[in-house]
């Protein structure tokens, strides 16, 4: 994989037509780029092009240069396999998938989407009136790279071997659906009916000087066309939208109105016939919607029933809300009303009973908003949901009722309660020594404080990503605070080697000011069941209550933003976070685990790296890190499941398991105590600092006021997360110093009549204002 510069990629190319595009977009915006023709270009024109996207004009402008666009790497691998020559063309890639760049002697198609038989599309043929981009940002972040740095290949189209199961673009150009002279008679309903007029009616009238004219064209070939009615059918209505003209058609003008029917008859058909008959002709299942003598109940359960039999990967439940998946397919999407209204109609045709003046009737009808959020309020509904506890967008490890561990197979699992989409696969066999050689390499240039530690601590966080199947059922997880001692250590980018190699991606906040905006953040995460949680560069001293209630709970509530209900499940998210010498408060130490990252030099854009680990690279890795992972599994499965040398009581669970893989695979153990050069808590540091001094060397024992503790760690810069105001402001006794006096007091409770690291021990005396505090030497070993 090559980020060329654009004269190179123009050397490869040979005679092509160049685009300007936007940066980070892939469409020209220049009018008219598709007649853009073949012409020299200067230095200057390209110097241009090249701050922002460049796309290639394709087809005979550019020589006869075509592109195969392959949307996914598995269908690339299948052409290949077909076509091993197409090894020595130019090659490049985007976010996913390649472009075989080609120049074609002699015919070849027009542009063409590339289908499967049974008709889904994964890939292009780009030809006249395309274009294809080469160089420049993708839309979501990384860079279009060149991975087979040659010349287009010149060859004949019918050199290309396309699979059998694909539908290929043709040489021959598709027959057009003959315009029957006189179409057969649709059989007229009641409901078919009701139907043009209702659609009619929302057409509105032509009026004359607003095109009229043509909008009665229109009219005529919906008639015609989308309902495939005959010129005889047609012309009842015809004359009715008439009368809500504006003028009306009248005299010799009336003639050439009705033979608008005729004309729309002789048009060419864009799209089949009969296009607007009603889906009631379709063949899937048909379901009453509520109304007279049917209840809300009945549907619901006949709604739920219809889902259940549906296959998995449709809806879930969770909390007794209904949840899909996302866009990403890694995570949830509520189902509110509006949405389940289009997803009913994708799996059967809804319906009304309408009374005639001679029968009754059925018309095709979408469910009303007030129906659909009262149907996926019902019991009756929901109770046909299967419970969803996570998705996975890769195969993931566990651990079954009898012990053995295996890896998911995709689609939806009963008794973890786990979906897995596989949007990768990877391979199941890898050696131990290979394993233990990539997250080794993986992690290879980040300069660490402690070395063996903190790489150990990120390859934990990777297992805990891919792994968290093995733990039990709301087990404590560790949060995974990156530190460094400034900017440019590679925080950001050791968490992107973390996340993307498992998740795919990694998506970065701020951490928010306010407590409510964060328990939304947190609410939300734990609705969508997401993977993961990433703050970054935070700042200061971290003491945050919600956060530690988070980390805490194996099953999270809190109120949903908006809405008079709460929410409860469970929290499968692992938390990462970034700062440089960021301080935490005693009870974040003990729910983290820190990577502490160390940069020497004083400009960090000096730093040379042979391997860059931007998320493209990352991406590309991605199957080889996942085999990786499951590697040291089988690793510690067959050594008898060991547990580290080490313990944490904080979350025993992940301890026993993550660690003991972690250790097995001969990595260090990622709970040794760290000695942290940047950050994390200080108080337990500061706290017998403060009695250091206060004893002055000696043992004591002597009395100490609140004030004469706090004046000494304002002296002696302590406890910055809890004593924050400036020294030449304190004695106003205003509210802030009055709560940063309590913080403080709170601090010192913890450590009451216990024996510090350096043998000190403080004692409260006395309640109230008159409290004092007892400070002696106790121990000196």
């Amino acid at each position: 994989m090559q980020n060329l510069s654009l004269p190179q990629i123009q050397r490869l190319l040979g005679p092509a037509v160049l685009l300007a595009i936007p940066r980070g977009q892939k469409a020209p915006k220049t009018p008219g780029w598709q007649n853009k023709k073949l012409a020299p270009l200067s230095p200057q024109y390209l110097a241009g092009l090249a701050g922002g996207n460049v796309g290639v004009l394709l087809g005979r402008a550019s020589g006869n240069l075509v592109s195969i666009d392959m949307d996914d790497d598995a269908a690339a691998k299948k052409l290949l396999a077909l076509n091993p020559w197409l090894k020595n063309t130019l090659t490049s890639k985007g976010k996913r998938g390649v472009n075989f760049w080609l120049r074609i002697v002699g015919e070849y198609p027009a542009l063409k989407r590339i289908v499967t038989n049974d008709g889904k599309a994964f890939g292009e043929f780009r030809a006249d009136g395309a274009q294809t981009v080469i160089y420049g940002v993708h839309p979501e972040g990384m860079k279009y790279t060149v991975l087979v740095a040659k010349p287009p290949l010149k060859v004949a189209y019918s050199k290309i071997a396309w699979p059998a199961d694909w539908r290929a673009p043709s040489l021959k150009p598709e027959a057009k659906t003959a315009n029957p002279a006189s179409a057969s008679p649709v059989p007229m309903t009641p409901a078919l009916e009701h139907r043009i007029r209702a659609y009619l009616s929302k057409m509105g009238p032509a009026i004359q000087g607003e095109a009229g004219d043509n909008h009665a064209f229109k009219v005529a070939c919906i008639l015609i066309k989308g309902f495939n009615l005959t010129s005889d059918q047609a012309r009842p209505y015809f004359e009715e939208f008439n009368e809500t003209c504006n003028p009306p058609w009248s005299g010799v003008e009336l003639d050439n109105f009705y033979r608008k029917l005729e004309c729309a008859n002789e048009e060419p058909d864009s799209q089949p016939r009969g296009y607007l008959l009603s889906l009631l002709d379709s063949n899937k299942p048909r379901i009453e919607l509520p109304g007279n003598d049917r209840h809300i109940s009945e549907f619901a359960e006949e709604v739920g029933l219809l889902v259940a039999g549906n296959g998995d990967g449709q809806l879930f439940k969770r909390d007794n809300l209904a949840f899909t998946l996302n866009s990403r397919r890694d995570a949830l999407s509520r189902v509110d009303a509006q949405m389940f209204r289009t997803f009913l109609e994708i799996l059967a045709v809804p319906y009304k009973k309408m009374r005639g003046p001679n029968e009754n009737y059925k018309v095709g009808k979408t469910l009303s908003l007030e129906d659909a959020a009262a149907t996926l309020a019902s019991p009756f509904f929901l109770k046909h949901l299967p419970e969803i506890r996570q998705i996975n967008s890769f195969r993931a490890p566990v651990i079954r009722l009898n012990g053995e561990i295996e890896l998911l197979a995709p689609g939806y699992d009963k008794q973890t309660e786990i979906y897995t989409t596989e949007t990768v696969t990877y391979a199941d066999d890898m050696s131990l020594p290979r394993a233990r050689k990539i997250l080794s390499d993986l992690f290879s240039e980040f300069v660490f404080s402690d070395a063996g530690r903190s790489r150990s601590v990120a390859i934990s966080a990777i297992l805990t990503l891919y792994a968290i199947g093995l733990l039990p059922s709301r087990s404590i997880r560790p949060a995974f605070i990156f530190c460094a001692n400034d900017v440019g250590a590679g925080k950001g980018t050791a968490v992107k080697a973390t996340l993307i190699p498992i998740c795919g991606h990694a998506q970065a906040q701020s951490f928010p000011r306010e407590e409510a905006e964060l328990r939304k953040i947190l609410i939300t995460t734990l609705i969508e069941a997401k993977p993961y949680l990433f703050f970054d560069n935070l700042t200061g001293h971290l003491h945050s209550p919600p956060l530690e209630a988070f980390l805490t709970s194996g099953e999270y509530r809190d109120r949903i933003l908006g809405e008079n209900r709460s929410f409860a499940g469970d929290n499968i998210t692992v938390v990462m976070l970034t700062g440089n010498a960021l301080t935490v408060s005693p009870d974040m130490r003990r729910r983290s685990l820190f990577i502490d990252l160390f940069i020497e030099c004083e400009r960090p854009e000096d730093r040379h790296f042979k391997n860059r680990l931007d998320d493209s690279t990352l991406l590309t890795r991605r199957p080889d890190i996942l085999a990786a992972a499951w590697a040291l599994i089988r690793n510690w499965m067959a050594l008898g499941r060991p547990k580290p040398s080490i313990d944490n009581s904080s979350f025993p669970a992940w301890s026993d398991v993550i660690g003991g893989i972690v250790q097995a695979a001969n990595f260090d153990c990622p709970l040794e105590r760290p000695s942290l050069v940047s950050g994390g808590d200080s108080t337990s540091e500061d706290i017998n600092t403060l009695a250091e001094k206060m004893l002055n060397g000696g043992k004591g024992p002597i009395l100490f006021t609140a004030s004469d503790l706090i004046e000494a760690s304002y002296q002696n810069g302590l406890f910055p997360g809890i004593l924050t105001i400036e020294p030449e402001m304190l004695g106003n006794g205003d509210r802030k110093e009055r709560q940063e006096r309590a913080d403080f007091g709170l601090m010192l409770r913890r450590f009451n009549n216990r024996v510090l690291s350096r043998g000190y021990k403080i004692t409260a005396e006395g309640k109230g204002h008159g409290r004092k505090y007892l400070i002696e030497r106790v121990k000196t070993s």
